[in-house]
């Protein structure tokens, strides 16, 4: 592993209070990373005393020490380091093997007392001495033996009264580090929770609750672990606020705003886009933003179908029909290559507005010219080129444009979307979309399908204002690079991958939708050019062993007659 990769991990696994999977993780790459005083540091915040003192048994203290005393070392705390193992020389390693050490005072008796199996000795000690330990003043190093204390009792017992005294003052500790703070959080947290007269509600007054509830607060805009320890607190005390009745809050009738941004060729007439009339843009009252290009196909082609191409270009009756020896696309280009380039080679006419719906009410469109407009506006199209073609470069500008269309608008109005959905004009949409399943998003959610197979697909998704113009925008970023990729070190990351790569760098997650899609409806509307001449050159030269075969002949007279009037 990187020294990249195992940073940034460690920074997930800290932001989200993992910290059993941040010592594991130390465990497993610190040695071959080279992070060795960052993990001792880290144990010795932890209180992890004993997992601290196996660590360097099993690299060495004199190697340790060496790297410590390093002047060109890359650990910023390399000082940090070096005290640390100077105190596990004179006090803990003595401790540990039963010799005398160093320690004195409160430091000697947590850190011996913390070594008996009958932790009674210990917690008394704690409860009996809290006014001397929780001072707000305390040294960082008997809070490392605090904190190693803490260790051995929620290790050893389901104790709750060092718990809750820990909770009522540990947090006034001015010398506690940022992790340690967290750690200690965490642990009090999961042993108090369970103890219903102190996180409970008062009639009066305040207890337990609104301390921890306090102290986690406080730490959420440093640790998403902050957020989840909040929520599981809050779940469980929830059922006391049980209400007879329902109320409703206030602006409870005024309906969000939503946009519906179109974006991508026109393909094969309106009954995809009347379809996203009747299931999202009338029932949600959207404003619509529509771009698209100045010509359209009449004719899609075979497209990216692969070896779906019969039920992806056609339907089911045309599949039944298709012999099983070309099925698969290559077979079918390699026994009938004239029939294949033309039938996979898209029928284009222009288009203009007076094409659209007349029933639909478009807030503003914009149609380009997708053999100037790049040019026109100083872009080399050849740098944005994925498998040679530019046909993502023009999704993701359409995707762009779209949206900049309704942003354009709201400056105009000054005003803000609430909510905006991305929609293709050639995909058709067979359910409703409702303002409930808009409100359930949260402010990082994309909701779209996710597939196991492929990840996120481009065709239609929806989120709140911020996300969903944060997903057009993967446009200013390949501009900004002169490439289709944005990231300099995957520079030929493409489709269903660039998404994902985006969404990923933005801290965007997908989450289900219900909302189903039709890629093949519309396709299906569409006529087949005329192939006759191709098929019998193919019958004349690769495919003449099938020249006689019925069912090659009654399948292209399928295809032949497919949609015509």
């Amino acid at each position: 592993m990187d020294a990249a990769r195992f940073d940034s991990t460690v920074q997930s696994f800290t932001k989200n209070w993992e910290f059993e999977l941040l010592i594991r993780h130390y465990e497993q790459h610190a040695e071959n990373t080279e992070k060795h005083l960052e993990f001792c540091v880290l144990l010795a915040d932890l209180g992890l005393l004993e997992n601290l003192h196996l660590f360097i048994c099993k690299v060495g203290l004199y190697s340790l020490k060496k790297l410590a005393s390093d002047p060109n070392s890359k650990y910023a705390k390399s000082g940090n380091a070096k005290i640390l193992l100077e105190i596990y020389e004179s006090e803990i390693l003595p401790t540990f093997e039963h010799q005398p050490g160093r320690a004195t005072g409160i430091d000697h008796e947590l850190l011996c007392l913390s070594r008996y199996k009958d932790t009674t000795v210990l917690e008394n000690y704690i409860l009996s001495k809290k006014d001397d330990i929780f001072q707000i003043d305390q040294n960082p190093k008997t809070l490392m033996y605090l904190t190693y204390a803490l260790n051995q009792l929620w290790s050893k017992t389901k104790e709750s009264h060092t718990s809750k005294i820990t909770l009522s003052n540990f947090s006034n500790f001015k010398n506690l580090s940022a992790i340690r703070r967290a750690y200690i959080t965490k642990n009090v947290c999961l042993r108090i929770i369970t103890c219903e007269e102190s996180i409970a509600f008062p009639q009066l007054g305040h207890n337990d609750l609104q301390k921890l509830l306090g102290i986690i607060a406080a730490q959420k805009s440093r640790y998403r672990g902050a957020e989840r320890a909040y929520d599981l607190v809050s779940d469980i005390v929830r059922k006391q606020l049980a209400k007879p009745t329902t109320s409703k809050n206030l602006g409870w009738n005024i309906k969000p705003r939503v946009a519906v941004c179109m974006s991508g060729i026109y393909r094969c007439g309106n009954l995809a886009v009347e379809s996203i009339f009747e299931n999202i843009i009338k029932p949600l009252e959207a404003d619509v933003f529509f771009h698209s290009w100045t010509e359209m196909q009449d004719w899609p082609g075979l497209g990216g179908a692969g070896d779906e191409w019969v039920i992806r270009t056609f339907n089911k009756e045309i599949l039944s029909k298709c012999p099983p020896t070309i099925r698969s696309k290559k077979q079918f280009k390699s026994k009938f290559p004239k029939s294949f380039e033309k039938l996979d080679t898209a029928s284009l006419s222009e288009f203009k507005v007076e094409k659209l719906p007349p029933e639909i009410k478009f807030t503003k469109v914009l149609l380009d010219n997708d053999a100037t407009v790049f040019s026109e506006n100083g872009i080399d199209i050849n740098n944005f080129l994925s498998l040679d073609s530019p046909n993502q470069a023009k999704m993701i500008y359409g995707i762009y444009k779209a949206h900049e269309l309704a942003v354009e608008h709201e400056k105009q109005n000054g005003f803000r979307y609430d909510y905006i959905i991305r929609c293709r004009p050639d995909v058709f949409l067979k359910n409703k979309l409702t303002f409930d399943l808009l409100e359930d998003l949260k402010s990082h959610d994309v909701a779209m399908e996710f597939s196991k197979e492929w990840g996120p697909q481009d065709q239609f998704w929806y989120a709140q204002r911020a996300p969903a113009l944060t997903m057009a925008s993967l446009w200013s970023a390949s501009l900004d690079s002169n490439s289709l990729s944005p990231f300099p070190l995957i520079p030929s990351m493409r489709a269903h991958n660039l998404i994902l790569g985006w969404m990923t760098d933005n801290h965007l997650q997908p989450v289900n939708t219900p909302i189903k899609r039709d890629m093949n409806l519309v396709n299906s509307q569409a006529t087949p050019p005329d192939f006759s001449a191709a098929l019998i050159e193919d019958f004349t030269n690769e495919a003449k062993d099938l020249s006689q075969s019925q069912a090659t002949l009654d399948f292209f007279a399928a295809l032949k007659g497919f949609n015509k009037k």
